[in-house]
């Protein structure tokens, strides 16, 4: 009798720790926060910076009001705010009768919530860009105004400067304020797809526009490195900034030298410095020294492979060159992959085939187009997916099978190198070597980090990469939230009507 009471004790003590943190811990590596919202999310980083949180947050809903929860299922902000924004290097950015201000991870205020509703930014080099009755300025991380706020626009801190307009005109402050470059210009940086401008000072220079229309470069001082002249000027990379000029291609660099316009497109330069450029519609390639490796020939190219080779195209064949320039394949092919662990697939007749670098046939052309966007596979796993007789199967370098020709289709994992596969209408998990981690017995299937989420019957487990059950149970409508944080991930999950969430360390 008293061992029946101690336990009941026990489960009512454990039941009254969940119900006052809203979550419980399976383990060492899961907590489960109780399925009581009528929506969770996880809060995420903009899509432009890399999150540095490692603190997971989740934004909740009740009503038509949110808040904040963390990992533990502690709420840090009650559900008061009309909605929740960016989880951004430790900062909240929250939303109240069309005012906007900022709490911390904590859920600590750092500002009144006061701004002009889309009146803010996220935290860059400790200061954020806020405004208020129309006009811009800069907090620190303590929420003191301390640039004031005084200007008709203004853009992130980037290398310890911050873009500023006045009456229209561009210049740049530096992180106290100090004009560092008077407004002159148009626009200062670069238009980003889906952000809005962003200014870089990458390699030492940032692109301008004069009110002629006309681009050019300044550095960090504000000093005008390149005159504005270009019709076109694009962000600094790979030691070079491309422009246009008169519908040609250039490059400046950092000290101001330009490099006559004479392309009709540069590639970005990528492994041993070098890219292809084209005049007319022929492509040739170039180092950054800007000498001709490989003079104007080929209708096509493709990217540099991991053993230093690239694939081009003369008229409708095939071939390959080296990071020199040099033809080691003459084009002959119907079509062709990449080089990879010394091997690349080719097309011969409609079939595919693999051949080494000597030019030889070591896997015979035997194999059909692939179905998906993909095309045609390489060994980037040190194996390849081929397809034969309309089913999909794995084999080795010697062209050997490692499994059976008996899937519908195969997809990659690229971040764990494991193959998704398809079989009778249901998924499983293959490994690299075609080794069965988990056999096709579900109706989906998604590999997230080193957590495989698996759903059979509309109910799913959490898996590790050797396929063994992490989760002790099975949730509904369990979805993967891609966290931000590089030490967790977040599955949310529904039951009777509400949300839940499972937090999942990755160590």
């Amino acid at each position: 009798m008293k061992r029946a009471c101690l336990i009941f004790l026990t489960a009512i003590l454990s039941l009254l720790l969940c119900t006052n943190v809203g979550a419980v811990s399976l383990d060492s590596k899961i907590t489960i926060i109780q399925a009581k919202y009528d929506n969770l999310k996880a809060l995420s980083s903009s899509d432009y910076d890399i999150n540095d949180n490692k603190l997971p947050l989740l934004k909740f809903q009740k009503g038509d009001k949110y808040g904040v929860v963390n990992k533990d299922g502690v709420i840090i902000a009650d559900a008061i705010y009309d909605d929740i924004w960016d989880y951004f290097h430790g900062f909240i950015i929250v939303i109240k009768d069309d005012k906007v201000g900022f709490i911390d991870e904590n859920g600590k205020k750092i500002t009144d919530i006061k701004y002009d509703m889309y009146g803010v930014g996220n935290f860059f080099e400790g200061l954020a860009r806020v405004e208020f009755n129309g006009k811009w300025g800069f907090i620190d991380t303590a929420g003191k105004e301390v640039i004031p706020l005084k200007y008709d626009d203004v853009f992130n801190f980037v290398d310890s400067v911050a873009p500023v307009c006045v009456k229209g005109k561009w210049g740049l402050i530096d992180k106290t304020g100090k004009e560092i470059l008077a407004p002159k210009y148009a626009q200062i940086g670069y238009e980003a797809e889906g952000i809005g401008t962003l200014v870089s000072f990458r390699g030492g220079i940032a692109q301008v526009k004069d009110f002629n229309n006309k681009w050019g470069y300044i550095d960090e001082t504000g000093k005008e490195v390149v005159k504005p002249q270009f019709d076109e000027a694009y962000d600094y990379r790979d030691g070079f900034a491309p422009f246009v000029k008169n519908k040609k291609v250039g490059l400046a660099n950092k000290d101001g030298i330009v490099l006559n316009p004479i392309y009709d497109y540069i590639y970005d330069f990528g492994k041993n410095d070098i890219t292809f450029f084209s005049q007319g519609k022929k492509l040739g390639l170039i180092n950054k020294n800007m000498t001709v490796l490989a003079k104007q020939q080929f209708d096509a190219a493709g990217t540099i492979s991991e053993d230093g080779y690239m694939k081009v195209k003369k008229g409708n064949k095939y071939g390959f060159i080296n990071k020199n320039g040099k033809e080691i394949i003459k084009p002959q092919y119907d079509g062709a992959g990449s080089f990879c662990y010394g091997l690349a697939p080719v097309v011969i007749k409609g079939k595919i085939g693999y051949i080494n670098i000597k030019n030889k046939l070591v896997i015979p052309a035997q194999f059909e187009i692939m179905k998906d966007a993909n095309g045609i596979e390489n060994f980037e796993f040190g194996t390849a997916v081929v397809l034969k007789g309309g089913k999909y199967g794995i084999i080795d370098k010697n062209g050997k099978y490692l499994t059976n020709l008996k899937y519908d289709s195969i997809e990659h994992s690229y971040e764990n190198q494991l193959y998704i596969v398809k079989e009778k209408g249901k998924f499983g998990i293959l490994d690299k070597k075609g080794t069965v981690i988990l056999k096709p017995n579900f109706t989906r299937i998604e590999v997230v980090k080193n957590v495989i989420c698996a759903e059979a019957n509309g109910l799913s487990e959490l898996f590790g990469l050797d396929g063994k059950a992490i989760t002790q149970q099975s949730y509904r409508n369990m979805t993967p939230c891609h966290s931000d944080s590089r030490e967790f991930e977040i599955f949310t999950f529904d039951k009777n009507g509400k949300k839940g969430a499972l937090i999942y360390r990755l160590d």
